[in-house]
């Protein structure tokens, strides 16, 4: 079991380092090597090229696909942070955001039940929880259940920096084909 670490900055969040237990982190950066990095400003949102795991043939982007998606890593987060994900589907996006980069302070949309990123490069620059800088360390993370208090943000990358963002959400999720 991933060892998490559980942080309180007026909403709970969780750290966690060595996510993955075998290489599929190396293979991800491996198999995404072909992809640019690009600039984020402001929002995520504001991305058309988005990169979602899902829509790719690669062995290790579908392994990764599978291993969010599966009962096991949801019903992990269930225990841990005693909300059910169970029954949710799941979004994988590889973020290769380019130096420069920024999120202004957000909520995610009340659809995404909650939200991990795992850092597949080290980065000087890291998401803003509250006010915690989280560490940008390879294999490394944090993650939060969705309630509507979860301010953060994204200070300017010094670096490129390589992601995966995992989000479980409701059926009120609009776009479907992004989801696993």
């Amino acid at each position: 079991m991933v060892n998490l670490q559980q942080h309180n900055v007026g909403f709970n969040f969780w750290t966690f380092d060595n996510f993955f237990l075998t290489d599929l982190a190396d293979r991800i950066i491996q198999e995404s090597q072909h992809f640019d990095y690009f600039k984020i400003e402001k929002t995520r949102v504001s991305r058309p090229d988005r990169i979602y795991m899902n829509d790719y043939e690669y062995p290790s982007f579908k392994e990764a696909c599978l291993l969010f998606d599966s009962k096991v890593i949801k019903l992990m987060f269930s225990e841990i942070t005693g909300t059910d994900f169970t029954q949710l589907a799941t979004r994988v996006e590889l973020c290769k955001d380019s130096a420069g980069s920024h999120l202004v302070p957000h909520y995610d949309d009340k659809a995404k039940m909650s939200t991990m990123q795992i850092y597949l490069s080290d980065s000087k620059s890291s998401t803003i929880l509250g006010k915690v800088n989280t560490k940008a360390k390879i294999n490394s993370g944090w993650f939060f259940v969705n309630t509507g208090k979860e301010l953060h943000s994204l200070p300017s990358l010094v670096q490129d920096r390589t992601s995966i963002i995992v989000n479980w959400v409701s059926e009120d999720w609009r776009d479907r084909s992004v989801l696993v």
